[in-house]
């Protein structure tokens, strides 16, 4: 079972690397500072407070984007501001200061400061993928123990849906002790709405040997919300149902019914290196075993190093509040330093 998951997660990570492929775009954007400066290139995105310019050559720039006074661009790019709304079209600078003019139809003028997110609609699907992996490794000679985690997510955003795969594998051996694993794989869609209101759907795979889960697959909807949707913070909250069918070692598998409950709370930091901090917290009241309770938390702190490399420190905690009738324990913690890519 641990090889088959593993043989999936190395397809996922493989497919997301040598799917993407690089598209030539002409350079001609140009980026206007506070103090008057200009460069030209290719507008990537806005995200997370910085600009991010591809420039002649190979080389990328990160621009904060307090700095920016002005973008023209002829290319249709997607602009998301701090309320939810979203505007299509190609942008120029306005001649009021701290102003945008995005040209859509009608015109319509925005507020730097306002700006959340932009990004090119492009027409190709890899082009519109964003996607990470990282793996760490730990070896203890005192008691033969062997740890590995391996994390890879890709994304996805078009003009009124985003979507993103991700895949996640422990494994621990010691001397003496039975062998740890915990692997998952999760596919979530949003549809975007008005107000910074979604209609989102997950569907979840996942085996735990520390909650002597054999398998589950878990099927979820609902509301969610972008409470606070700024270049520095997002935090967004989510209600539905959700149903599973499971299987825990030695039993019969069964179908569970829940509601769900999820807040997703982003972090990031700038300087010289970027600080990306990011917290999941699912709940999982069970509606056909009254009483029962599932709770996942994942938590990571991750800093660039060089270029698209960066170090992260994860953290995870699976708890089942029946497990225990099933496993000894009911809760399963782990934490992992690694090294991963981004593109």
């Amino acid at each position: 079972m641990r090889k088959q998951w593993a043989l999936l997660l190395i397809s996922l990570v493989g497919g997301a690397l040598l799917g993407p492929i690089p598209v030539r775009a002409q350079k001609t954007d140009v980026v206007t500072f506070d103090n008057g400066n200009t460069i030209v290139g290719e507008i990537k995105e806005l995200e997370r407070g910085q600009l991010r310019v591809k420039l002649d050559g190979a080389s990328t720039t990160y621009i904060e984007w307090d700095r920016v006074a002005g973008i023209l661009t002829d290319k249709l790019m997607e602009v998301e501001l701090s309320s939810g709304a979203r505007h299509y079209g190609s942008m120029r600078p306005s001649e009021r200061p701290g102003f945008l003019v995005v040209e859509s139809s009608p015109e319509v003028e925005i507020r730097l400061d306002r700006a959340v997110l932009i990004t090119p609609i492009k027409s190709t699907f890899w082009s519109r993928t964003a996607g990470q992996v990282d793996a760490g490794f730990d070896y203890t000679k005192a008691n033969n123990n062997t740890s590995y985690r391996i994390r890879a997510n890709v994304e996805y955003k078009a003009r009124a849906v985003e979507g993103s795969l991700s895949g996640d594998s422990y494994f621990q051996n010691q001397d003496n002790a039975p062998e740890v694993t915990r692997n998952q794989g999760v596919l979530r869609v949003r549809r975007l709405l008005a107000n910074r209101w979604t209609i989102s759907g997950s569907a979840l795979v996942e085996q735990n040997s520390q909650l002597n889960l054999a398998i589950r697959g878990t099927l979820g909807i609902g509301p969610g919300r972008n409470f606070v949707r700024t270049n520095r913070v997002i935090w967004y909250i989510q209600a539905g149902l959700a149903a599973s069918r499971e299987r825990f070692e030695a039993s019969e598998a069964k179908t569970v019914y829940d509601i769900l409950a999820l807040t997703e709370l982003r972090w990031y930091l700038f300087g010289d290196n970027k600080t990306d901090l990011r917290l999941t917290v699912a709940a999982l009241p069970s509606l056909s075993e009254w009483g029962r309770v599932r709770l996942n938390v994942d938590g990571s702190f991750q800093r660039d190093i060089v270029k698209d490399f960066f170090v992260a420190v994860t953290y995870y905690t699976d708890l089942d509040s029946r497990a225990g009738e099933m496993a000894e324990g009911g809760t399963d913690v782990a934490t992992s330093l690694s090294i991963g890519y981004k593109w």
